[in-house]
């Protein structure tokens, strides 16, 4: 699936970088970024998206009109997802709010789309 270069009206909730906007790593215990990257991430979405979209792969968004973050992540490239976050530009529908995520957060969040987008790829889209 091919995923397009702009962000148009479609809602995302929360929207970040990828590999190449990746934070520096800690070292806390032996856990590698990613995972941390990971983790961080999905509390995030968990905590500002679920109330409209569907934040893990294979479930369906409360709101009908937000489409899941699986599928925000197969439509659009992470860098635009980044840099259309980042400088706060509002997408989506009136209702979609602007997030003020740091760039460590914005990061993290685009690690757990990918990682989502990627398993909905592995169930061939369950």
């Amino acid at each position: 699936m091919l995923r397009k270069a702009g962000l148009g009206l479609v809602g995302i909730c929360a929207v970040a970088a990828c590999a190449a906007h990746q934070s520096t790593p800690s070292a806390t215990d032996g856990v590698s970024a990613s995972a941390e990257q990971f983790q961080l991430g999905q509390a995030l979405t968990s905590e500002n998206c679920v109330t409209c979209h569907a934040v893990s792969s294979g479930s369906a968004s409360p709101n009908p009109g937000a489409p899941a973050l699986s599928e925000v992540a197969a439509t659009y490239s992470s860098d635009v997802l980044f840099d259309d976050f980042r400088t706060g530009n509002h997408v989506g529908g009136e209702e979609m709010p602007i997030f003020d995520f740091t760039i460590q957060e914005t990061d993290a969040i685009i690690a757990y789309l990918d990682k989502i987008y990627a398993d909905t790829l592995d169930c061939g889209n369950c």
